[in-house]
């Protein structure tokens, strides 16, 4: 809307919306203003913060880049008579994965899925995340959700160690360490950080398949 023209921005819900597979009501709309928007300092005071925590940037690009700005950027429906460029975006929850009991440089891969899953065979997951550790042995990273079941699955990633899952909502996947939550847009920190950690086993699996070779090790 701008030049005096206004724009009525009706609520997703009552909207009919075809081949788009979430619920309309879990739809809004978010302020979507164009690279380099000249007219972006003209964008209504009453749509919330939006975008100018972060300036002229595209609602695809903060969603791609999981920005934490994301939220500030959706505004409620209603008249606007002042300039706003909008998108109609889903609604999202951050989850937080973390890891402790890396070593520095070490790797893990988590595997997220949609919903409640009983095993990993056949089915598909919505993301792999992999996760390294830093000089403490810890790792974290966000990871932009939809509200519903998750659950959240470790990788077998060493066979040194073994891997435990914290919290709420633990329990195993084929033998995996796993978390399985319920989230909404409201959820808190603590519901949506999803944490496992590593206990290192006392004697390494299939030891006995392990033979040492003395020349290298002794030199003689």
């Amino acid at each position: 809307a701008q030049n005096d023209a206004t724009t009525d921005m009706p609520a997703p819900t009552s909207m009919t919306i075809r081949d788009f597979d979430v619920p309309t009501s879990s739809l809004f709309w978010f302020e979507d203003y164009v690279e380099g928007d000249t007219n972006f300092d003209k964008k209504p005071s009453n749509a919330g913060p939006g975008a100018g925590a972060e300036p002229n940037r595209r609602y695809r690009t903060l969603l791609y880049e999981r920005s934490s700005k994301l939220a500030d950027s959706k505004f409620t429906p209603g008249r606007y008579s002042d300039y706003i460029m909008a998108a109609l975006g889903y609604n999202f929850v951050y989850g937080i994965l973390k890891k402790s009991g890396l070593k520095e440089g070490e790797t893990t891969i988590i595997n997220i899925y949609r919903g409640d899953i009983k095993t990993m065979k056949g089915a598909k997951p919505y993301a792999q995340v992999p996760l390294t550790g830093g000089t403490d042995g810890s790792a974290q990273r966000q990871i932009l959700l939809q509200p519903g079941t998750w659950t959240v699955v470790e990788s077998t990633w060493s066979w040194t160690y073994k891997g435990t899952a914290e919290g709420n909502g633990v329990e195993t996947v084929d033998g995996q360490p796993a978390i399985k939550r319920e989230l909404i847009e409201t959820s808190s920190e603590s519901l949506r950080t999803f944490s496992f950690t590593n206990e290192k086993q006392k004697s390494a699996p299939n030891a006995e398949s392990i033979k040492t070779n003395d020349k290298m090790t002794t030199g003689k």
